[in-house]
């Protein structure tokens, strides 16, 4: 494994630094950079070039892509909904992570839930369930 990078940040605060970036195992990882937020015509754009990658892919092994994302406002915009049914049929799918207010009544309840039943086997890695989309 590499070493984990940093950036160093003075007290000063200024514009934040954000990062959105695909991570394909053992493959590569792509990213883009904005000082401040991305925008939602900037976020679209990248959407629609991962979209064309997306088809190429598809084409290529038969397997469609998945980009998981929070639900930042931006990537909940509804000209980014608009558009997910054409990236669909290229092959890109959204999956949104659950909100943080969802998460924390799930965390909740888990003490509340009985125990799970013990496997014989491994997990399904999530790997192998996105490659079933």
């Amino acid at each position: 494994m590499g070493k984990q990078k940093s950036i160093p940040q003075s007290k000063k605060r200024g514009k934040r630094l954000n990062i959105l970036g695909k991570y394909e195992a053992n493959k590569s990882l792509n990213y883009a950079l904005a000082l401040g937020s991305f925008r939602k015509d900037s976020f679209i754009k990248i959407l629609d070039v991962e979209a064309q990658e997306a088809e190429n892919h598809l084409a290529e092994t038969g397997v469609n892509t998945v980009i998981i994302l929070d639900n930042y406002s931006v990537h909940r915009n509804y000209q980014v909904k608009a558009k997910e049914k054409e990236w669909q049929d290229k092959g890109l799918y959204l999956f949104f992570l659950p909100t943080q207010e969802r998460q924390t009544r799930i965390t909740n309840l888990k003490p509340e839930l009985p125990a799970p039943e013990p496997q014989e086997s491994e997990p399904e890695p999530l790997s192998d369930a996105v490659s079933r989309l």
